[in-house]
Protein backbone atom coordinates (compact mmCIF):
# COMPACT_ATOMS: atom_id res chain seq x y z
CA UNK A 1 0.00 0.00 0.00
CA UNK A 2 0.97 2.90 -1.01
CA UNK A 3 0.58 6.57 1.09
CA UNK A 4 0.57 9.77 -0.53
CA UNK A 5 -0.73 13.11 -0.54
CA UNK A 6 -2.18 16.01 -2.56
CA UNK A 7 -1.10 19.93 -2.61
CA UNK A 8 -2.37 22.60 -4.51
CA UNK A 9 -3.50 25.81 -4.76
CA UNK A 10 -7.07 26.58 -3.56
CA UNK A 11 -9.73 25.02 -5.72
CA UNK A 12 -7.15 23.48 -7.95
CA UNK A 13 -8.47 19.77 -7.30
CA UNK A 14 -7.47 18.58 -3.96
CA UNK A 15 -10.57 17.65 -2.05
CA UNK A 16 -11.91 16.17 -5.46
CA UNK A 17 -8.78 14.04 -5.74
CA UNK A 18 -9.43 13.01 -1.90
CA UNK A 19 -13.29 11.62 -2.84
CA UNK A 20 -12.66 10.54 -5.73
CA UNK A 21 -9.64 7.82 -4.51
CA UNK A 22 -12.31 6.72 -1.22
CA UNK A 23 -14.88 5.52 -3.74
CA UNK A 24 -11.39 3.09 -5.08
CA UNK A 25 -10.83 2.01 -1.49
CA UNK A 26 -8.48 4.91 -0.22
CA UNK A 27 -7.56 5.33 3.57
CA UNK A 28 -8.34 8.96 5.37
CA UNK A 29 -5.56 10.42 6.88
CA UNK A 30 -5.98 14.04 6.68
CA UNK A 31 -7.98 16.87 4.75
CA UNK A 32 -7.02 20.94 3.98
CA UNK A 33 -4.60 20.45 7.43
CA UNK A 34 -1.90 18.28 7.66
CA UNK A 35 1.05 18.40 9.64
CA UNK A 36 4.41 17.52 8.36
CA UNK A 37 7.08 16.06 10.20
CA UNK A 38 10.09 18.50 9.55
CA UNK A 39 12.20 15.02 8.70
CA UNK A 40 9.20 13.74 6.37
CA UNK A 41 8.70 10.76 8.11
CA UNK A 42 5.19 10.96 9.72
CA UNK A 43 2.49 13.09 8.56
CA UNK A 44 -0.59 13.76 10.75
CA UNK A 45 -4.10 15.01 9.29
CA UNK A 46 -6.23 17.11 11.59
CA UNK A 47 -9.79 16.09 12.17
CA UNK A 48 -12.16 18.15 11.03
CA UNK A 49 -15.46 17.79 8.36
CA UNK A 50 -14.88 17.57 4.49
CA UNK A 51 -16.65 20.96 2.80
CA UNK A 52 -18.46 19.86 -0.03
CA UNK A 53 -19.17 21.86 -3.79
CA UNK A 54 -21.53 21.47 -6.55
CA UNK A 55 -18.48 20.30 -8.51
CA UNK A 56 -18.23 17.23 -6.48
CA UNK A 57 -21.27 15.85 -7.10
CA UNK A 58 -21.14 16.27 -10.97
CA UNK A 59 -17.25 14.86 -11.05
CA UNK A 60 -17.60 12.41 -7.62
CA UNK A 61 -20.95 10.72 -8.00
CA UNK A 62 -20.25 8.33 -5.06
CA UNK A 63 -20.24 11.41 -3.26
CA UNK A 64 -24.09 11.78 -3.73
CA UNK A 65 -24.85 8.69 -0.99
CA UNK A 66 -23.26 10.78 1.69
CA UNK A 67 -25.84 13.45 1.33
CA UNK A 68 -29.18 13.42 2.80
CA UNK A 69 -32.02 13.39 0.14
CA UNK A 70 -33.80 16.33 0.65
CA UNK A 71 -30.30 18.61 0.29
CA UNK A 72 -29.43 16.70 -2.54
CA UNK A 73 -32.99 17.36 -4.14
CA UNK A 74 -32.66 21.05 -3.08
CA UNK A 75 -29.77 21.11 -4.69
CA UNK A 76 -31.12 19.65 -8.12
CA UNK A 77 -33.58 21.78 -8.01
CA UNK A 78 -31.56 25.09 -8.08
CA UNK A 79 -29.30 23.30 -10.50
CA UNK A 80 -32.68 23.13 -12.90
CA UNK A 81 -33.55 26.49 -12.18
CA UNK A 82 -30.26 27.77 -13.45
CA UNK A 83 -30.45 26.28 -16.39
CA UNK A 84 -34.25 26.79 -16.80
CA UNK A 85 -33.17 31.32 -16.60
CA UNK A 86 -29.89 30.61 -18.98
CA UNK A 87 -32.27 29.47 -21.40
CA UNK A 88 -34.90 32.29 -20.74
CA UNK A 89 -32.11 34.70 -21.57
CA UNK A 90 -29.97 37.22 -20.33
CA UNK A 91 -32.47 39.64 -18.83
CA UNK A 92 -35.50 38.50 -16.38
CA UNK A 93 -38.45 40.85 -16.74
CA UNK A 94 -36.49 42.87 -18.65
CA UNK A 95 -34.39 44.55 -15.80
CA UNK A 96 -32.84 41.87 -13.34
CA UNK A 97 -29.60 40.90 -14.73
CA UNK A 98 -29.36 37.13 -15.33
CA UNK A 99 -25.72 36.68 -14.06
CA UNK A 100 -26.78 38.39 -10.71
CA UNK A 101 -29.19 35.53 -10.47
CA UNK A 102 -26.52 32.71 -11.40
CA UNK A 103 -24.44 33.78 -8.86
CA UNK A 104 -26.84 33.94 -6.36
CA UNK A 105 -28.00 30.58 -7.35
CA UNK A 106 -24.27 29.22 -6.76
CA UNK A 107 -24.49 31.08 -3.78
CA UNK A 108 -27.40 29.35 -2.49
CA UNK A 109 -26.16 25.51 -4.01
CA UNK A 110 -23.09 25.61 -2.26
CA UNK A 111 -25.52 26.74 1.44
CA UNK A 112 -27.19 23.94 0.43
CA UNK A 113 -24.58 21.00 0.63
CA UNK A 114 -23.29 19.94 3.96
CA UNK A 115 -19.96 19.49 5.56
CA UNK A 116 -20.13 15.48 5.93
CA UNK A 117 -17.21 13.75 7.99
CA UNK A 118 -15.04 11.42 7.07
CA UNK A 119 -16.78 8.75 8.10
CA UNK A 120 -19.80 10.08 6.17
CA UNK A 121 -17.23 9.13 2.96
CA UNK A 122 -14.96 6.51 4.12
CA UNK A 123 -16.91 4.41 6.28
CA UNK A 124 -14.63 2.59 8.88
CA UNK A 125 -10.86 3.47 6.50
CA UNK A 126 -10.29 6.51 8.69
CA UNK A 127 -7.95 5.53 11.99
CA UNK A 128 -5.26 7.31 13.24
CA UNK A 129 -4.73 10.12 10.87
CA UNK A 130 -1.26 9.23 10.88
CA UNK A 131 0.90 8.03 8.19
CA UNK A 132 4.65 7.63 6.34
CA UNK A 133 4.25 9.58 3.61
CA UNK A 134 5.97 7.88 0.33
CA UNK A 135 4.68 10.29 -2.56
CA UNK A 136 3.18 13.85 -3.07
CA UNK A 137 1.23 14.83 -5.93
CA UNK A 138 1.24 18.98 -6.70
CA UNK A 139 -2.01 19.84 -8.47
CA UNK A 140 -2.28 22.54 -11.22
CA UNK A 141 -5.01 23.24 -13.54
CA UNK A 142 -4.00 24.16 -17.42
CA UNK A 143 -6.19 24.67 -20.54
CA UNK A 144 -5.62 21.57 -22.01
CA UNK A 145 -7.99 19.00 -22.16
CA UNK A 146 -5.74 15.92 -20.91
CA UNK A 147 -3.95 14.80 -17.59
CA UNK A 148 -0.40 14.86 -17.84
CA UNK A 149 1.68 13.63 -14.80
CA UNK A 150 5.19 14.87 -14.60
CA UNK A 151 8.37 13.57 -11.94
CA UNK A 152 9.45 16.70 -10.24
CA UNK A 153 12.86 16.66 -8.30
CA UNK A 154 12.14 16.95 -4.42
CA UNK A 155 14.26 20.31 -4.11
CA UNK A 156 11.77 22.20 -6.97
CA UNK A 157 8.86 20.74 -5.18
CA UNK A 158 10.22 22.07 -1.91
CA UNK A 159 10.30 25.47 -3.73
CA UNK A 160 6.65 25.58 -5.39
CA UNK A 161 5.66 24.37 -2.13
CA UNK A 162 7.54 27.09 -0.15
CA UNK A 163 6.01 29.40 -2.72
CA UNK A 164 2.18 28.24 -1.97
CA UNK A 165 2.82 28.77 1.87
CA UNK A 166 4.29 31.80 1.47
CA UNK A 167 0.99 32.96 -0.84
CA UNK A 168 -1.32 31.34 1.90
CA UNK A 169 0.48 33.74 4.45
CA UNK A 170 -0.07 37.31 2.67
CA UNK A 171 -2.84 38.56 4.70
CA UNK A 172 -0.67 38.04 8.04
CA UNK A 173 2.16 39.38 5.98
CA UNK A 174 0.01 42.40 5.08
CA UNK A 175 -0.69 43.24 9.43
CA UNK A 176 2.96 42.52 10.40
CA UNK A 177 3.90 45.28 7.19
CA UNK A 178 1.84 47.60 9.00
CA UNK A 179 3.27 46.86 12.33
CA UNK A 180 6.43 47.83 11.37
CA UNK A 181 5.74 51.03 9.60
CA UNK A 182 3.91 52.31 13.07
CA UNK A 183 7.22 50.58 15.06
CA UNK A 184 9.91 50.46 12.17
CA UNK A 185 12.70 50.19 15.07
CA UNK A 186 10.88 46.42 16.46
CA UNK A 187 11.90 43.66 14.08
CA UNK A 188 10.87 39.65 14.34
CA UNK A 189 13.67 37.85 12.90
CA UNK A 190 11.34 34.32 12.65
CA UNK A 191 8.47 36.51 10.73
CA UNK A 192 10.83 38.08 8.36
CA UNK A 193 13.26 34.88 7.56
CA UNK A 194 10.35 33.10 7.32
CA UNK A 195 10.68 32.20 3.10
CA UNK A 196 14.13 30.69 3.34
CA UNK A 197 13.30 28.72 7.16
CA UNK A 198 9.88 27.30 5.44
CA UNK A 199 12.56 26.13 2.21
CA UNK A 200 14.92 24.78 4.44
CA UNK A 201 12.25 22.86 6.52
CA UNK A 202 10.27 21.61 3.41
CA UNK A 203 13.46 20.61 1.37
CA UNK A 204 14.53 17.97 3.92
CA UNK A 205 11.35 16.88 4.40
CA UNK A 206 10.43 15.91 0.89
CA UNK A 207 14.20 14.83 0.42
CA UNK A 208 13.36 10.93 0.41
CA UNK A 209 9.83 10.59 -1.15
CA UNK A 210 8.66 10.87 -4.71
CA UNK A 211 7.44 14.06 -6.05
CA UNK A 212 5.15 15.00 -9.16
CA UNK A 213 3.35 17.71 -10.91
CA UNK A 214 -0.01 16.65 -12.07
CA UNK A 215 -1.32 18.91 -15.15
CA UNK A 216 -5.08 18.65 -15.28
CA UNK A 217 -8.55 20.82 -17.02
CA UNK A 218 -10.56 22.56 -15.01
CA UNK A 219 -12.77 21.02 -13.34
CA UNK A 220 -11.06 18.23 -12.78
CA UNK A 221 -12.69 15.16 -14.24
CA UNK A 222 -11.64 12.58 -11.66
CA UNK A 223 -11.60 9.43 -13.95
CA UNK A 224 -9.06 10.67 -15.82
CA UNK A 225 -7.06 11.73 -13.07
CA UNK A 226 -7.33 8.73 -11.85
CA UNK A 227 -6.11 6.46 -14.70
CA UNK A 228 -2.78 9.00 -15.29
CA UNK A 229 -1.56 8.81 -11.58
CA UNK A 230 -2.46 5.52 -10.83
CA UNK A 231 0.80 3.48 -12.33
CA UNK A 232 2.84 6.15 -10.24
CA UNK A 233 0.92 5.09 -7.00
CA UNK A 234 1.82 1.70 -7.68
CA UNK A 235 4.96 2.43 -8.96
CA UNK A 236 8.09 2.90 -6.87
CA UNK A 237 11.22 5.04 -8.43
CA UNK A 238 14.34 6.15 -6.53
CA UNK A 239 13.93 9.56 -5.35
CA UNK A 240 16.62 11.99 -6.25
CA UNK A 241 18.94 13.25 -3.80
CA UNK A 242 19.49 16.85 -4.55
CA UNK A 243 21.52 20.13 -2.53
CA UNK A 244 19.55 22.20 -0.49
CA UNK A 245 20.12 25.66 -1.39
CA UNK A 246 18.81 29.03 -0.42
CA UNK A 247 15.28 30.25 -1.57
CA UNK A 248 16.26 32.23 -4.17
Amino acid sequence: MKIFGFAGWSGSGKTTALLGFASKGAEFIGEEWVLLSGDGQMMCGLPRKIELSPSHLETVPDVRRAIKRQRRWAFEGLGHLARMQGILGEKINGAFPASVLQRAISAVQRRVLPKVSPQAIFGSRVDSLIAKPEKLFLLISHDDPWVQVEQTPPIEMARRVAHLSQYEQIRFMNHYLSFKFAFPEVKNSFVEQSPTYQYGVLSRALMGMETYTVHHPHPLPFSALYEAIKPFCESTTKARTETLGALP
